[in-house]
């Protein structure tokens, strides 16, 4: 058993050291392309989050404008628009 666990420790750590000579061999400007492409995706996720709370904030306001009564009618009427359309 202990042989087992000391192999998959030099195994991680001959595949540490060349992911590490990997990364110094990447150059500067793709280095910088990454972190943009990342700081870009962070940007999207949140403005995709704040989207949705708009989203969920605008049904919610539609859901209270309609009450329990209507809802049953908006939603055929919608369903009927959908059908149309489709």
């Amino acid at each position: 058993m202990r042989e087992h666990i000391e192999a998959a420790r030099r195994r991680q750590g001959r595949a540490a050291t060349s992911g590490a000579r990997a990364g110094a061999k990447e150059p500067a400007g793709r280095k910088l392309e990454k972190q943009l492409l990342q700081q870009d995706n962070r940007r999207l996720r949140e403005e995709v989050e704040r989207l949705k709370g708009a989203v969920r904030r605008s049904l919610g306001q539609q859901l209270d404008q309609f009450g329990a009564a209507g809802l049953g009618t908006r939603v055929d009427e919608l369903t009927a628009e959908n059908e149309r359309a489709g």
